[in-house]
């Protein structure tokens, strides 16, 4: 084994700020998201190594932290790791935003669909 004679252990599919989170979480449980970015790689490499509070952690941290702007990057995320309770979550702010949209639009009344066509 490479590592045993070197003393070193090549992890090349992640950064060293998310190994360190990835370490730091295993040893004291404690996860801090930083930003979507950050939470987003920390998942990735959660669901690799199978962490699934780490993973689930991290889906916290990105639901809570939703907008109009990322959700639908989110979605597709949750939908390509096959995380139905995050896409669950997703599709309700989704539903939310629509229906706050159409609330805005027509003067503080919400339409029924019958309405809008």
């Amino acid at each position: 084994m490479l590592e045993k004679n070197t003393g070193i252990v090549n992890v090349a599919d992640m950064d060293s700020e998310i190994l360190c989170m990835l370490l730091e979480f295993v040893y004291s449980d404690t996860f801090v998201g930083k930003d979507m970015d950050t939470a987003i790689k920390l998942y990735l490499a959660a669901d690799k190594y199978q962490i699934l509070s780490l993973r689930e952690d991290c889906s916290s941290f990105m639901k809570s932290n939703l907008t109009v702007r990322n959700v639908c990057k989110l979605l597709i995320f949750a939908d390509d790791h096959l995380d139905d309770r995050f896409k669950t979550a997703v599709q309700k702010i989704m539903f939310v935003y629509s229906n706050l949209r159409l609330w805005k639009q027509n003067s503080g009344r919400l339409l029924w669909w019958k309405d809008r066509n």
